[in-house]
């Protein structure tokens, strides 16, 4: 059974709602890479993202099933590093709102888990979680043929998303120009040092 999942940055000027979620819609992992945490330490939300672990639950959806309600236009992303993925989040309070990949063509959003206010009611629409992926405690991680079969889940779920031409129904990016909504601020690698510096680390 699908569910509409409200999310709203700390100080309520930004509303959103993931539509329509479901565990076959959406894929539950959490994620303890260095930029992850990171992202959370840049926006000061590290204690109510990051586990005990240093890993960030996401869910990861089509772009499609976003839609922003209310202050799009507080919307910012940032790049932590030159390949790294664009991090959206409300400019207003830093609360985090996911991650995409830098360009619309790759129709995919990673949903952060943490920071929501009324996030609470939606694990039953998120599913079990799917995988564990790159976390301190090499042990947390999903390993062997769970992984294979966590990757391919994900990847048959944003080929179908790119053929069902989600790539034009992201809130996040232009339809027309495919240009992301917001100009991504790129950290400079004596920040993100800084950053990671203060991570779990195995």
């Amino acid at each position: 059974m699908s569910k509409d999942v409200a999310l709203e940055c700390a100080c309520g000027a930004v509303k959103a709602v993931a539509r329509g979620i479901s565990p076959e819609r959406v894929n539950h992992v959490i994620c303890g890479c260095d930029s992850c945490q990171a992202f959370a330490r840049q926006l000061g939300r590290a204690e109510g993202i990051l586990d005990e672990g240093g890993g960030t639950r996401i869910f990861q959806m089509s772009p499609k099933h976003l839609e922003i309600q209310q202050g799009a236009d507080r919307l910012s992303c940032m790049r932590l590093t030159p390949k790294g993925v664009l991090r959206w989040y409300a400019e207003c309070c830093r609360t985090p709102l996911g991650n995409t990949l830098p360009t619309a063509a790759a129709p995919f959003i990673g949903v952060i888990c943490g920071g929501h206010t009324t996030f609470d009611n939606a694990a039953a629409a998120i599913g079990p979680l799917r995988a564990t992926v790159q976390m301190p405690d090499r042990a947390k991680n999903t390993k062997g043929f769970a992984m294979v079969v966590a990757m391919f889940g994900l990847l048959t779920k944003m080929l179908s998303w790119r053929l069902a031409g989600d790539k034009k129904r992201s809130p996040l990016f232009d339809a027309q120009t495919g240009a992301p909504i917001a100009p991504p601020r790129m950290l400079n690698e004596e920040e993100y040092s800084a950053l990671t510096a203060q991570n779990v680390k195995a």
